[in-house]
């Protein structure tokens, strides 16, 4: 149970319990319920649960959920004052738009959709899962293909009023990916995006910031880097900040104030229509600290397919394809 004000369990594990006695058990349940309605349930759900002096595994998982399949090995040493708890875990192929329930009115598409794969190699100690949470070190990798994102809220995370109101007007719409990547390293509890980019035909989405699991507080900031014309954009940053429990939603200042004090300037000086121009964006442009991305990462590999390590067609690849590239190599270990 967690917290008042609080979403992680802190409540004690009984480790001694898990020395009293020892087992091992192969089961196979045609369905796992994850305790929410938000997630589809795991069918089925097949592990090798192994409780051998203290020390608990559940191995050779093998779960099917949303036409994909979860496999990997999760261990919890109970043996000294603090549990030690390490995750190898990969998923393939999880159809997110059926995983995650994207209930929308209007006939209006799911906000995002695909193929998603991943892995999560972790540990951490506690005597809690907040404590372990808290605690984490390690890996978390994801990639979505052959999938679709909300015209509406790519237009949303950009504050481009032009386009979001003529997308609002005729009714949402979905953008096919051309690639969409994770990579995040979490150290002590802190999770922190080395790469989180989403790209469409019509906008790149960087992502960056961290998400403590200390404190649940988060952190993160959202830039928008347009493809194509708008008559009126404000182009901010978008900021969710606050913690788990009450995330808050908020616009960079700094940008905006920029456009707004220019434009009002614009209109007492010269004429109110030259007040637009500070708000039009021709678009064509990103950050000039934005990573490199390439085409190349369309051809990720799915986790666990193919040599490790090897990235198919990207041979002679050009210096922006680097980050992609980069990825695809650690998707692949």
């Amino acid at each position: 149970m967690a917290a008042p004000g609080r979403v992680l369990p802190d409540r004690d594990f009984d480790l001694p319990s898990l020395r009293v006695m020892d087992a091992d058990v192969r089961f196979d349940l045609g369905e796992l319920d994850l305790g929410t309605e938000r997630l589809e349930p795991l069918q089925p759900m097949r592990a090798r649960l192994r409780l051998d002096d203290g020390v608990l595994s559940l191995q050779d998982i093998d779960a099917r959920t949303a036409d994909g399949s979860l496999r990997g090995r999760i261990d919890l040493d109970g043996r000294a004052a603090l549990a030690q708890v390490r995750t190898d875990l990969r998923w393939n192929d999880v159809r997110l738009e059926r995983w995650l329930a994207q209930e929308r009115g209007r006939g209006a598409p799911p906000f995002v959709t695909g193929r998603f794969d991943g892995l999560a190699r972790l540990q951490g100690r506690g005597r809690s899962t907040a404590q372990i949470l808290a605690s984490l070190d390690g890996d978390l990798r994801g990639r979505l293909r052959d999938g679709s994102v909300s015209h509406l809220l790519v237009e949303a995370a950009g504050i481009d009023l032009a386009q979001a109101l003529g997308v609002w007007v005729r009714g949402d719409d979905a953008l096919p990916l051309s690639c969409a990547l994770a990579d995040l390293r979490v150290q002590d509890g802190i999770a922190s995006p080395r790469v989180m980019v989403v790209d469409t035909r019509d906008s790149v989405v960087w992502v960056e910031g961290r998400v403590s699991l200390v404190d649940e507080s988060m952190d993160l900031r959202a830039r928008v880097s347009p493809r194509d014309f708008s008559p009126l954009a404000l182009r901010t940053p978008v900021r969710v900040q606050g913690t788990l429990a009450r995330p808050a939603v908020s616009l960079q200042p700094g940008p905006l104030i920029g456009k707004l004090g220019a434009a009002g300037l614009l209109a007492a000086l010269v004429n109110p229509l030259a007040a637009l121009v500070p708000l039009l964006d021709f678009g064509g442009s990103e950050p000039p600290d934005a990573p490199p991305r390439s085409s190349t990462c369309r051809r990720v590999r799915p986790p666990g397919r193919g040599r490790a390590g090897s990235v198919p067609g990207t041979e002679g690849a050009r210096p922006e394809g680097v980050v992609a590239e980069f990825l695809v190599r650690r998707l692949t270990m």
